[in-house]
């Protein structure tokens, strides 16, 4: 009998409607409807319900939004969902001063935490209490910073947020501005990107205050979500003209950011003093030599005058061995030269020109230049090793100034990891731990591999090799700006993009003083003054001084043809011999019925070739990409900043 009564009941139901529709009495079958089944549905099968949501928010001058929402929660079933929470969208958007109370609920705790399922969206979690039959009342209060003006003199803003996944009954929301209101407010409460109201039943508009009342706000479909979500409440609003700060101003209110500037001076603090009390000025003085200094070979030159062992250092020691007569070139094909072995080094030479003078005929006593291609290298490998002791950085900086070098990008890299994670915890909640602030790390150390090219750069200050070193300055001041743009990629619920720039600022400041701290021992300040004498001989000489020396010794050309290969003034000594005579030397076997001006072409080509001898096997390899997305704000229900859904896990 019940059952006959209940679908006569329904029947009537379902005729009254027809008619009302008819006769134009409702906003459309369809939205009648859909209110219809949303009320009747009491979502049972869902394990708790939304009972009773108030809203009370105030917006301030500085932009600020101070919020506190108090709601009744009714747990009718329980698995191993222990925890109600409360989700804070942020992307872009910061949120401050975060707490929770379990009202009447002894067992109540909270934390903040990062969402563990889904990206950009900031967790407070409530533990306690809950349990079948339960009836919890839960307050939570949060301050909002947004992260754009999209309004001018006003806000968009979402009171209550998509993202509940049960209805929301009885809902209040007070609105509290710093001035009068400009216009009537737009409301938007609806399904997920509507622009229209649906659902809110009571609007109080007064000077400066907004009350919207709506006995509930139905589940719908999210298609971009891909789930079903309770309405939002979204108000767009227009203050009076100076009722709020501009975007600009308010950024500088942020409660983070004096700490964020206190705490970023230390590195520059940090940068300072080592600068001050660690750097020494000490000038090299050139001596003018017609040689190189102490039988220096042209390898141990290259590598003392950077630190590193390069192609061109390496090739010259081809002309070294040539002109000690222990191996003689063949130009007879100019693209390809052959090396000819003469005799074997002394005894008591280097090791590392053993090395380099054996590997050139481990296949026999002639080889080509383009045999030496992909297999080479490895002597070259081997010989670095033994010849970097005499090119140690700690042999040639002062220890104190590498220390003090290296303390600074440290510094400046724990201080752009830490003070997210400190503002995290001072200002957001103390137990709010921010571990995606160590990606901030990466983008710091841009500014170590800036300070890095910095350095690089200084070292070839006296290779010649301008265009490298201003390849290498400009690669520095790249890195910063990229450094800068992977910043603003990183979350800024934390830390504003102002803030951000303010540490990477200071990093970068530590780090570049502390590249300017690095100071070379006097031992080796007097090897350069006699390494740029040589040098300075070499580019300086006149003609008639050259003259004179070719009348002493005619090989005189060659002898220093390999020392101007590694000082990077090649160009210079060759103009210098143009218009002289110049014999082929010795070494030189093959076709040597050549003028100097097709021989230079010669050595032009032999120099460019012998890189074969640096070089090495390819290595393939692949790539991974991600990709992303993002949002953008606008006017439609869940389309302000702010809000966020609650839920259980």
């Amino acid at each position: 009998m019940k059952k006959i009564v209940t679908k006569i009941a329904l029947c009537l139901s379902a005729v009254v409607l027809c008619l009302l529709t008819a006769f134009g009495l409702t906003g459309g079958a369809e939205k009648q409807e859909e209110r219809i089944t949303a009320a009747l549905s009491a979502n049972t099968s869902a394990p708790y319900a939304i009972n009773r949501l108030v809203v009370n928010a105030e917006v301030t001058e500085d932009r600020k939004i101070i919020v506190v929402e108090e709601l009744d929660v009714e747990v009718f079933r329980v698995g191993s969902q222990k925890i109600f929470y409360k989700s804070l969208p942020i992307e872009g958007d910061r949120f401050y001063d975060v707490w929770a109370k379990g009202i009447n609920n002894p067992d109540f705790s909270y934390e903040v935490a990062d969402n563990p399922d889904v990206d950009g969206f900031l967790d407070v979690n409530c533990k306690g209490g809950v349990e079948v039959g339960a009836k919890l009342t839960y307050q939570f209060g949060y301050t909002l910073m947004m992260s754009g003006e999209d309004v001018e003199n006003g806000m968009i803003v979402d009171f209550v947020g998509a993202g509940c996944p049960v209805p929301i009954r009885n809902v209040t929301v007070n609105v509290k501005f710093p001035a009068r209101l400009a216009e009537l407010p737009k409301i938007y409460c609806s399904a997920y990107g509507e622009e229209r109201n649906d659902y809110v039943e009571e609007i109080i508009v007064d000077e400066d205050t907004l009350t919207l009342k709506a006995s509930v706000l139905p589940l719908s479909y999210n298609e971009t979500f891909g789930e079903s979500m309770a309405a939002a409440i979204s108000v767009q609003f227009v203050l009076e003209e100076g009722g709020l700060q501009s975007y600009f101003a308010s950024l500088w209110s942020g409660p983070a950011l004096w700490l964020t500037i206190g705490l970023s001076l230390l590195p520059i603090v940090v940068g300072v003093l080592c600068f001050v009390f660690v750097r020494k000025r000490r000038e090299i003085v050139t001596v003018v030599n017609l040689s190189a200094p102490d039988k220096m070979d042209p390898l141990e030159m290259g590598a003392l005058l950077d630190g590193r062992v390069d192609n061109e250092d390496v090739s010259s020691m081809l002309y070294y061995f040539a002109e000690g007569g222990y191996l003689n070139l063949s130009f007879d094909n100019a693209d390809d030269p052959k090396i000819i072995k003469v005799k074997d080094l002394p005894d008591d030479v280097p090791a590392y020109q053993k090395i380099l003078f054996n590997g050139l005929f481990e296949s026999g006593n002639e080889v080509f230049v383009s045999q030496l291609k992909d297999k080479y290298y490895q002597h070259v490998e081997k010989a670095k090793v033994l010849i970097s002791p005499k090119t140690e950085i700690k042999k040639r900086y002062e220890k104190k100034s590498v220390l003090a070098t290296i303390g600074c990008a440290v510094f400046a890299l724990l201080g752009v990891g830490l003070i997210p994670f400190i503002v995290a915890k001072a200002f957001i909640h103390h137990t709010y731990t921010y571990f995606p602030g160590l990606s901030l790390l990466f983008t710091a150390a841009f500014a170590v591999g800036s300070a890095i090219c910095l350095y690089a750069a200084e070292e070839l200050r006296f290779k010649g090799k301008g265009r490298a070193r201003k390849a290498l300055i400009a690669v520095a001041v790249a890195l910063s700006l990229v450094g800068w743009l992977v910043g603003t990629m990183v979350p800024s619920h934390v830390v504003s993009h102002l803030e951000k720039g303010i540490m990477y600022l200071a990093a970068y400041v530590c780090v570049w003083l502390g590249a300017l701290c690095l100071t070379r021992t006097q031992t080796y300040c007097e090897t350069l003054g006699e390494i740029l004498g040589f040098k300075e001989f070499i580019v300086v000489t006149e003609e008639d001084k050259i003259k004179f020396m070719l009348e002493e010794n005619p090989n005189t050309y060659y002898h220093i043809l390999p020392y101007a290969q590694v000082l990077g003034v090649t160009d210079e000594w060759e103009e210098k011999f143009k218009d002289l005579t110049l014999e082929p030397p010795s070494w030189c076997v093959g076709n040597t019925d050549v003028t100097f001006f097709d021989y230079y072409i010669l050595t032009r080509s032999m120099r460019m070739m012998s890189y074969a001898m640096y070089s090495r096997p390819q290595v393939s390899g692949g790539s991974v990409g991600r990709s992303g997305g993002g949002g953008s704000f606008g006017g439609f229900s869940g389309g302000g900043h702010g809000g966020g859904g609650f839920g259980m896990r």
